[in-house]
């Protein structure tokens, strides 16, 4: 993404690493326009590759972790987070094309050769039906509903699902100690030496 979507830009300049930035347009903040499935970097060029909500995007998510391990260092790590569950996307966003269960992003991460270190829920399943519900509010935005229907079904929404249900929902997401249903996954992989 463009330098505002960057939200690690500054902690990661302040310890002095370097930072090459990618994304599939050339942006402000951005080094490298890239196809994932095709990296133009060398094998075993990066200690670190951190991969925020785009694997979704990809067509061949399987292929694009390969490429990541490709250019890690051994003993390089991954971050990638993914969305499990979805329902909006910016306008010129390439599509999802799919949502991580757990198990499918450990599988694609895992055959891509590396070792799963940790794997952590972004939410559990009070946090995702609060904000699918709160997702009513792009339905209504795009419905065919009269004009001052749409705006007093909207306001409504907004406060009660966007507010009252997702501050009780996420108050209750605690007691999800399975995290099966979430609105995401954060893993973190290891390019084993070798």
């Amino acid at each position: 993404g463009n330098r505002e979507e960057q939200m690690f830009r500054l902690a990661v300049l302040d310890r002095g690493a370097e930072l090459v930035t990618c994304d599939a347009n050339m942006n402000d903040g951005v080094d490298h326009a890239v196809d994932l499935h095709d990296l133009p970097f060398a094998d075993n060029e990066f200690d670190m590759l951190l991969n925020i909500q785009v694997l979704e995007h990809v067509r061949h998510p399987d292929q694009v972790c390969r490429e990541f391990f490709r250019v890690l260092k051994p003993g390089g790590v991954a971050i990638i987070t993914v969305p499990q569950i979805t329902h909006t996307l910016t306008a010129g966003t390439p599509p999802h094309y799919f949502n991580f269960t757990r198990h499918g992003l450990e599988a694609c991460v895992a055959d891509a050769g590396f070792q799963v270190l940790a794997i952590e829920a972004q939410g559990g399943h009070f946090c995702a039906v609060a904000t699918m519900l709160h997702y009513s509010v792009r339905v209504i935005e795009h419905s065919n509903l009269p004009g001052w229907v749409k705006a007093i079904s909207i306001s409504v929404c907004r406060v009660f699902f966007g507010f009252a249900i997702k501050g009780l929902f996420k108050g209750l997401d605690p007691i999800d100690n399975q995290q099966r249903s979430t609105l995401g996954w954060c893993i973190c992989a290891l390019k084993v030496k070798g």
